[in-house]
C-alpha cells in the first residue's frame, strides 16, 4: 500500500476471492487505503512512490463488481 507519506508499506493480507483482474481482500487492509496495483521492481519498504490514478483500471473493476458485461 501507499502511506501518507507517498511511501510503499508492505503488508501481509489475506484474500477471499479471486477473478480474472481482480482479487478480494478481507484482511490487512482499511476502507480508503491507497493498494498499488503495478509491478513493482524492485519493491523496497519505505520507498518514495508518485502514485497515479490508474482511471481504466478504476472503471473495469467498478464493471466488474457490477457484473457488467457478463451474459447469464
Amino acid at each position: 500500500m501507499i502511506n501518507e507519506q507517498n511511501r510503499l508499506e508492505r503488508r501481509l493480507v489475506s484474500t477471499e476471492l479471486s477473478g480474472s483482474s481482480y482479487v478480494v481482500v478481507n484482511d490487512g487492509l482499511k476502507a480508503g487505503e491507497r493498494v498499488i496495483v503495478s509491478d513493482l521492481s524492485p519493491a523496497i519498504d519505505g520507498m518514495l512512490l508518485k502514485p497515479v490514478i490508474d482511471k481504466d483500471m478504476t472503471k473495469r473493476l467498478i464493471n466488474e463488481a457490477d457484473a457488467k458485461g457478463t451474459s447469464l
